[in-house]
């Protein structure tokens, strides 16, 4: 039920930010915080426990969920920021870099390391293609998007262009890897 309220507030937030903006109705672009807001203390419910204790150095589901709940804060903060910006300076004298680094926050951040995590516990039971390959997409992946946020928030191009490839190797062996354990016969 709460996964359900999480994506609606999610949804409608995201409604009437689009429509604000298109339309260029303030209230309507401001309105989406207190419902983002109301989503992520959804998400901090259900999924913050997992960050306390989480096995760091060990391959496992528990640190995808983990590192996804700071993922989701760096969102929300560049997110608010980027609304409020878009709010008093107008969209000529904003810098869209704000929402492609909340938009990998998101996406890269808490998405992919949440699939990730997923396709760990549905893999449980079945031998690991590649087992330092788990250990690698997921220190190499993340520590990537943290350069890439940073590099988007500072206007820092040359870094931009050196974290993308790191990320993108990073999820693509791991959806290899995955797909290979995945596809493996149960042990």
């Amino acid at each position: 039920m709460l996964g359900r309220v999480q994506v609606t507030l999610l949804f409608i937030g995201g409604i009437l930010l689009a429509v604000g903006v298109l339309l260029n109705i303030q209230p309507l672009e401001g309105i989406f915080i207190p419902l983002d807001a109301a989503a992520l203390v959804i998400f901090l419910v259900r999924v913050g426990p997992r960050v306390v204790g989480a096995p760091w150095l060990e391959a496992t589901a528990a640190r995808h969920y983990a590192i996804a709940v700071p993922w989701a804060l760096v969102n929300f903060g560049i997110t608010v920021i980027a609304v409020i910006l878009l709010i008093s300076k107008g969209p000529a004298g904003f810098n869209f870099n704000l929402f492609i680094a909340a938009d990998h926050a998101i996406f890269l951040g808490v998405m992919t390391n949440l699939a990730f995590g997923l396709m760990h516990d549905f893999a449980a039971d079945r031998p690991r293609a590649w087992p330092s390959t788990e250990n690698v997409v997921f220190w190499v992946m993340n520590i990537a998007l943290a350069g890439f946020v940073v590099a988007l928030l500072t206007g820092t191009q040359a870094a931009e262009k050196f974290f993308v490839p790191f990320q993108g190797i990073a999820i693509l062996a791991g959806i290899i890897a995955f797909s290979m354990r995945l596809a493996a016969a149960q042990a």
